[in-house]
């Protein structure tokens, strides 16, 4: 394992799942950023998964939106950071969570909170990128899963 990656497992085991994605809305979602200022000491074996899965959600439901000249700029560079943490989740699961079924429902609940983000932003602003929450993630999981030559 190159020491890139054992830096970002550490990392990332400082991050917990303080809320239960099932039962969270769009008003109730907290940014990557603060799961990891307010669970800094947290232990739980399942935090890495947390951020890889909701990285990977966020990837894959911005990509969808994207239009234009952000096909060009953006998509190469968030499928590689969608495939990074994606790899970073399956690796770091607990047995108990690493059932391909488990992984695609918290993929479908957190992909969905973004939608809902990304739509209302969209509906009162023109720009659903302009969501906190989304602008916040983009940036978090870039520093995390984007490779920069």
């Amino acid at each position: 394992m190159r020491i890139e990656a054992k830096i970002l497992i550490g990392i990332l085991t400082t991050v917990v799942l303080c809320i239960n994605p099932a039962q969270s809305s769009a008003q109730d979602t907290i940014t990557i950023d603060d799961f990891i200022s307010q669970n800094r000491n947290s232990e739980n074996s399942s935090n890495v998964q947390f951020v890889g899965l909701r990285c990977t959600s966020l990837y894959m439901t911005m990509g969808f939106y994207l239009e234009g000249e952000q096909i060009k700029k953006y998509s190469w560079e968030w499928n590689q950071a969608m495939q990074n943490a994606m790899f970073s989740t399956v690796f770091s699961s607990p047995e108990e969570y690493s059932s391909t079924e488990y992984m695609t429902a918290q993929l479908e609940i957190m992909s969905s909170l973004y939608r809902n983000l990304f739509i209302a932003e969209k509906e009162k602003t023109g720009n659903g990128f302009n969501d906190k929450v989304i602008k916040s993630d983009l940036k978090t999981c870039g520093k995390f899963f984007i490779r920069r030559n």
